[in-house]
């Protein structure tokens, strides 16, 4: 789907095959630029810092953009708010420590 990011889809077919076919997983998690984010994210609840970051920046300047594209105020607010809300929680999540995402990055 255009405009969407594929993260989410590969998290959620990583939860999915976790569940039927391990051996569809670990080639999931194998993959070379999205498997380690995508393992340390199902397999330890963790995100990185720069996939913080990323995330939370894309969030809010989609959100933000799209308020401009809506009309009504409170639909506006409704977008913002929920991206604000989605960026909270993505904070919130726990970061692997410094180097722990080296040791990650070299697997």
């Amino acid at each position: 789907m255009p405009g969407l990011p594929t993260t989410i889809f590969w998290i959620l077919a990583a939860f999915c095959f976790l569940r039927v076919n391990r051996r569809a997983y670990d080639r999931l998690i194998g993959h070379k630029r999205f498997g380690p984010a995508v393992r340390l994210f199902v397999e330890e609840g963790r995100i990185s810092a720069r996939g913080k970051l990323i995330s939370i920046v894309a969030m809010m300047a989609c959100a933000t953009i799209g308020a401009f594209a809506l009309p009504g105020l409170w639909l506006k607010v409704l977008i913002v708010g929920l991206a604000s809300a989605g960026s909270l929680w993505v904070g919130l999540l726990p970061t692997p420590g410094r180097s722990e995402e080296l040791v990650s990055k070299e697997l």
